[in-house]
């Protein structure tokens, strides 16, 4: 009988951690969208940056792997932005976002590890 209570409350504070769980997450939710045009988009325009020297060609001069992405990254950075605060489906949103970080990881990766 004792340890039936036990159950009982144990899983009453369970209830009640994911209850907090949850309204935290639907406090933040106004946020989300700010969260993923702030530091969602500048890490998207720094990973691109950080692998374009592995797809992009060295050039004539040997420095196109190093200038392009110098060049490029505030346009990164702007798309990523105003992709961010234009979707109005903020899943897809995040969805896109963390798509784009992970394939660029991912060819950051694949060039310390050598395959690039």
């Amino acid at each position: 009988w004792v340890r039936s209570v036990y159950i009982i409350q144990r899983q009453e504070q369970v209830r009640g951690v994911a209850a907090s769980a949850g309204r935290l997450l639907c406090s933040m939710l106004p946020y989300m969208p700010w969260l993923l045009a702030g530091p969602g988009a500048l890490s998207v325009a720094f990973l691109f940056m950080a692998a374009m020297p592995v797809w992009v060609p060295p050039g004539a001069g040997g420095v196109d792997n190093i200038t392009l992405p110098l060049f490029f990254a505030p346009l990164f950075w702007a798309l990523a932005f105003v992709y961010a605060c234009l979707e109005e489906n903020l899943l897809r949103g995040t969805v896109v976002i963390l798509g784009a970080v992970v394939v660029q990881i991912m060819i950051v990766a694949s060039a310390f590890m050598g395959g690039g």
